[in-house]
């Protein structure tokens, strides 16, 4: 969103005079929130204590985000940091409760004290490089925490990084050649060493087959695939992580297989030509915004009867799409 248009928008907001730094925004704000494009710095504060914020996307060109910056933000539940960002200050995101995942891009070189403490819904986290200064107590009373994605060969320099989690810690690898072209391009789709993971799909498949085995789709593993087509789901996944296939605007269709029991935050979100959607009797939870903006959707397929179940697992808006098979 332009500066402009945040003059009408957003009148209460306080932007530095040069458009380059987002000072302050009042804690009223709720929902959905977007930066000006125009912004390369978050302030010291700025959003600090704007517990109703839920998500927020920031600008492709932000360089940093100051010393408490989203500290209390309570209810926010996904950041996405922009791979052109450098600093994350102390304490940046402090004490928000409900921020599940964490991507940390290469382009990140140093994450300040305290940045993530106490965010107890935290339970994974994503490291793209060892080239990176990591503060003290920078992931203090995070309970939830459960995997820690590190680059392959990283695991002595990250124990010095982060000592305490080194039980936590999972090596990747950017050489598993597992998508599948119609054309010949380079391979850049990679999983977790132990093949539990699939965490990366190239940008331009336009088909993939996920190897058996995978357990869980990783964040945006497969988000603004934009000629992606078809894709085969093992029946070893169990977990579609947030955003795992968002903006696939050329997928229309998709079959999740028995044995996925988790679809978690905006899974499928902005699959605008997603036609049919097959699920199975394993699942047990589908997390909100799963299939936002799936404008196109005409069916979801599921076992025979199970639409009282499905009918509290979805949306209501959904409920008139339900397909029992025969």
């Amino acid at each position: 969103m332009s500066y402009e248009k945040y003059q009408d928008n957003y009148p209460d907001v306080i932007i530095s005079e040069d458009k380059e730094t987002f000072i302050h925004c009042p804690n009223s704000i709720s929902g959905d929130f977007d930066l000006p494009s125009e912004i390369i710095h978050i302030d010291d504060f700025a959003f600090k204590g704007c517990d109703q914020l839920e998500s927020i996307e920031l600008p492709y060109n932000l360089l940093s985000i100051g010393e408490e910056a989203f500290a209390d933000c309570r209810k926010l539940e996904e950041i996405v940091i922009p791979k052109g960002t450098v600093s994350i200050g102390n304490a940046a995101f402090m004490n928000c409760h409900r921020l599940h995942s964490l991507q940390v891009p290469t382009s990140v070189k140093s994450i300040g004290n305290d940045a993530f403490l106490d965010c107890c819904g935290l339970t994974e986290i994503e490291f793209t490089s060892d080239d990176i200064s990591i503060g003290e107590n920078v992931f203090g009373s995070c309970t939830d925490l459960l995997e820690i994605f590190i680059p392959k060969g990283s695991t002595i320099e990250f124990e010095k990084k982060l000592p305490g989690y080194k039980e936590l810690f999972i090596e990747t690898t950017y050489s598993d050649p597992l998508a599948i072209y119609d054309y010949n391009e380079p391979d850049e789709s990679y999983c977790s060493d132990n093949g539990e993971y699939f965490l990366h799909c190239s940008r331009d498949a336009r088909r993939n087959n996920i190897p058996d085995g995978v357990k869980e789709i990783g964040r945006e593993a497969f988000s603004d695939c934009k000629y992606l087509k078809s894709v085969s789901i093992p029946k070893s996944v169990e977990v579609i992580h947030e955003k795992a296939f968002a903006k696939c605007i050329a997928l229309t269709k998709i079959v999740i297989p028995e044995g996925v029991s988790i679809i978690k935050y905006g899974a499928f979100g902005g699959c605008s030509n997603l036609i049919s959607i097959s699920l199975p009797e394993s699942l047990t939870i589908v997390e909100g915004n799963a299939f936002t903006y799936c404008n196109s959707l005409k069916e979801i397929i599921i076992p025979s009867g199970t639409r009282e179940k499905f009918e509290e697992l979805l949306p209501k808006h959904l409920h008139d799409k339900l397909k029992e098979t025969k």
